[in-house]
């Protein structure tokens, strides 16, 4: 702070100026004559602002207003912003730019529902996901600096700052300026590198720590998930130990060491093959096979392929369904739990026929209530939409009769067992049905096409496929 004075000792008025260490800043106080004293004018101040080196940019609108304030109300003005000096425009060099929306930090908190407002943790963002051929960053091109000028009028050099310039790595690649990701998966990014991995990695299982897992790639899980959790992935996902399922869905395939556990209400759905040590109480469905290596209990498991089962292993309380046929060990228990098996069954065909006779049912309803309003009425619009009623029936059973067609996949689908199958079982190849009324062992059921019936004989050898190709990796 400097003070240039007619003579403060006599009660005049004084400015002060105070220029920022940048010199980009100039302001100035004002402080009102006392007594007698001189008070402020233009020229005093003109006087110490030579003297002070302030001459680049000068707001004399501010100046004159804060002397005619200071003089009018004999009061001090401060902090006044006097002269402003023209900043220095960096030079930044070509660099990789990662696109704004994926430089967020913070996670979403999660789902809010309009209705109630309340929060589900379980819908965080945590991971920063690309899908394929999305642009993940852009290359901006060399900013030439220019000098600054400060306010006593010297020119401030060009700042040559620091800037990150990150190259591309792996999964993604850079044309004309745009990188994009060469598969879907994690973007990872800092100072360094700008790259997406494949296959997502959860150490420590899912939970509120993730949230739902949607991901367009491979996983491999270690670790529990909690209750409600689900797993969405566009890829394969390896799970190294035992877990409770709520819902799991992979493109690919899904390869279990340990155990699916699903408390009744868990799914495991696939595309791909799907291998697990045991299941219980869980609903397994894929478009490939299918290889159990120790127990079923109390599952369900459908599949457009086999159901292969380990030896010693054993099936109790549990619905298999596979196109291909079932290959198992054993088949029920002792207690006559019961075991219910189809062969030569398109699932994804049965489902689809029962959902359009829900929808025949419904229809049914509805026309006859119609009818019994209609009876002894005249209601022209009642009998329009009776009409249009039944013809969406029709065509509903239309589909159906169309499906049944393709509901048999393979009448040369086989039920082998191994060891023993137990009264209490049952088994279907296409629709045709056999009860197993007492023990047998070592036997295969196949479909008598011509005579519509199941015939079993002694299991021939080389009838069980070779497990090779659903126990690797």
């Amino acid at each position: 702070m400097s003070a240039v004075s007619h003579n403060p000792a006599h009660g005049d008025a004084v400015f002060l100026v105070e220029v920022s260490e940048d010199g980009l800043t100039a302001t100035g106080e004002f402080r009102p004559a006392v007594g007698s004293g001189n008070p402020l004018d233009i020229e005093y101040v003109e006087d110490v602002l030579f003297q002070r080196d302030v001459s680049h940019n000068i707001d004399w609108f501010a100046i004159h207003k804060a002397i005619d304030s200071c003089n009018t109300t004999h009061s001090i003005i401060n902090d006044v912003v006097i002269a402003r000096g023209t900043p220095p425009e960096p030079q930044i060099p070509e660099r990789l730019v990662v696109e704004p929306r994926f430089r967020r930090r913070q996670p979403v908190p999660g789902a809010v529902d309009k209705q109630t407002g309340a929060i589900d943790l379980r819908e965080r963002h945590l991971l920063v996901v690309v899908q394929q051929g999305e642009q993940v960053a852009r290359r901006i091109p060399p900013q030439e600096g220019k000098e600054g000028v400060s306010v006593s009028g010297v020119p401030i050099p060009v700042p040559v700052p620091k800037v990150a310039q990150p190259e591309t790595g792996e999964n993604v690649e850079e044309h004309d300026g745009v990188v994009t990701a060469l598969v879907g998966g994690r973007l990872l990014f800092d100072d360094r590198l700008i790259e997406v991995h494949e296959t997502l990695t959860l150490s420590d299982g899912v939970g509120y720590h993730t949230g739902h897992i949607r991901f367009p790639g491979h996983c491999v899980l270690g670790g529990a998930v909690r209750p409600g959790f689900r797993i969405r992935l566009g890829g394969s996902l390896h799970i190294k130990e035992t877990v409770d399922v709520t819902e799991i869905y992979a493109e690919q395939q899904i390869v279990c060491d340990g155990g699916l556990l699903g408390h009744g209400e868990g799914v495991v759905r696939a595309k791909g093959r799907i291998r697990a040590r045991f299941i219980e109480n869980v609903t397994v469905e894929s478009h490939k096979a299918v290889y159990i290596k120790q127990s079923c209990l109390y599952g369900k498991v459908r599949t457009l392929d086999r159901i292969v089962l380990g030896d010693k292993s054993r099936v109790v309380a549990s619905e298999l369904v596979a196109a291909h046929g079932v290959y198992a060990f054993s088949l029920g228990n002792e207690q006559g739990a019961r075991v219910n098996v189809w062969a030569g069954i398109n699932f994804v065909v049965e489902r689809k026929i029962e959902n359009l006779r829900r929808q025949v049912e419904r229809l049914t309803l509805r026309i006859t209530r119609l009818r019994t309003h209609l009876e002894g009425h005249e209601n022209e619009r009642a009998r329009q939409r009776c009409q249009e009623l039944e013809d969406q029936r029709s065509e509903l059973q239309q589909k159906i009769g169309d499906l049944l067609g393709s509901l048999d996949s393979s009448e040369k689908a086989v039920v082998a067992v191994k060891d023993r199958i137990y009264p209490g079982t049952v088994v279907h190849i296409c629709r045709a049905h056999f009860v197993v009324t007492e023990p047998l062992k070592g036997v295969e059921f196949r479909l008598n096409a011509r005579a519509g019936v199941i015939e079993h004989a002694p299991l021939e050898r080389g009838t069980f496929p070779k497990l090779q190709e659903l126990e690797g990796d």
